[in-house]
């Protein structure tokens, strides 16, 4: 696989970053990630309870970060 140059500038920008801020950057970008799945459960279920919203989301999330597929 080839990446583009894109991705290539990306990774040279991340090498730049110190650890820490590395790490931040990951954190944002995995809350993002929750917000924007949240706002599709919620859009394909409206109504939902928030308890069974958070069910669904942690679902999907351990489905998305498991090791086992």
């Amino acid at each position: 696989m080839r990446l583009e140059q894109s991705e290539i500038d990306q990774l040279d920008l991340l090498k730049q970053k110190r650890p820490d801020e590395r790490f931040l950057l990951m954190v944002q970008l995995i809350e993002s990630q929750r917000s924007f799945m949240k706002a599709g459960l919620r859009f394909k279920n409206p109504g939902i309870e928030e308890e069974r919203l958070n069910e669904c989301l942690k679902d999907r999330m351990l489905k998305m970060y498991s090791l086992k597929r």
